[in-house]
């Protein structure tokens, strides 16, 4: 299937003959699961988020911003930045090629 060989080539996995057929039936087994479970009535159920929940109760502390004592010689080891931004290559697919673009992340240490 098309969208099976792209999905194997976007993964860089090279598999044999056997082990693709084997693989591409569990996965739209998977698929066809969740197919199902969207048919299911969830009216009224809570989201779970974390299944840390069940196991103990979590007790989150406030968010306090701190300075990390480091912070500049962190900023100063990349070698391209905008103030307290760094550049750092783009995500692409494999055979993509190179873009000219560079993406741009924000830091908060």
């Amino acid at each position: 299937m098309k969208d099976f060989d792209y999905l194997l080539k976007l993964a860089a996995l090279n598999i044999n003959p056997e082990e693709k057929d084997r693989l591409e039936k569990e996965i739209f087994r998977i698929i066809e699961y969740f197919e199902e479970l969207k048919k299911l009535d969830t009216e009224g159920v809570i989201p779970l988020i974390s299944s840390i929940f069940f196991i103990s109760p979590l007790t989150l502390r406030e968010d306090e911003p701190k300075i990390f004592p480091e912070r500049e010689s962190i900023l100063e080891a990349f070698s391209e930045r905008e103030g307290d931004f760094l550049k750092t290559p783009p995500i692409e697919e494999p055979d993509a090629p190179p873009s000219p673009s560079i993406n741009i992340s924000p830091i908060n240490v």
